[in-house]
């Protein structure tokens, strides 16, 4: 039987004594487009750079398919938003929360405005997993319910919020087993 501790965050509870309660600036950086300059669906191309949208997250990944392009000068707007491998997104607007890896990244990639990248960054780690199962957890949308308590009738997820964000996270190995197991 595990030794269990409390995580100093009420609807967290207790969590196992090897664990720490972390809020995600500590451990990620956030980006996400704030509009974009007028982009419209007509300027949206055959090829060229990719831009994905939150309809392009299929079963926890990016179709790449299904992505619409768009121009060199439009994907090099903002450099901050270009998309890597490994990156993991979760949609802000309309749909909230749903999640992605990137993997397979073509080599020119950016986000419209309703997706956000989680990057991880900082001492503490942490395998993208292991976080993308945090965030599908009760964990994430108690927060998120608690953190929408007298914003307005619009959902969305603000990254200044998303910041505080707090949940626990064990060693790096038990992070590994875990997303593993699930």
């Amino acid at each position: 039987m595990r030794v269990m501790k409390d995580s100093g965050v009420e609807w967290i509870g207790k969590i196992p004594a090897g664990w720490i309660t972390i809020k995600i600036k500590h451990v990620a950086f956030l980006k996400g487009r704030i509009g974009w300059q007028g982009l419209t669906s007509t300027e949206y191309q055959d090829e060229g750079a990719y831009l994905i949208t939150g309809t392009d997250f299929e079963n926890g990944f990016i179709n790449w398919q299904n992505c619409v392009h768009i121009t060199e000068q439009r994907y090099n707007e903002y450099i901050l938003l270009h998309i890597r491998d490994g990156d993991l997104l979760i949609t802000k607007d309309g749909t909230i929360g749903k999640l992605a890896i990137v993997s397979n990244c073509p080599e020119k990639v950016t986000l419209n405005s309703g997706v956000m990248y989680i990057r991880s960054v900082g001492k503490y780690k942490y395998t993208n997993k292991f976080l993308y199962y945090v965030l599908l957890s009760n964990i994430f949308w108690d927060w998120y319910t608690i953190s929408q308590r007298g914003n307005s009738t619009i959902k969305h997820l603000y990254q200044e919020q998303f910041y505080n964000f707090s949940f626990p996270l064990p060693p790096l190995p038990e992070q590994i087993k875990i997303a593993s197991y699930l």
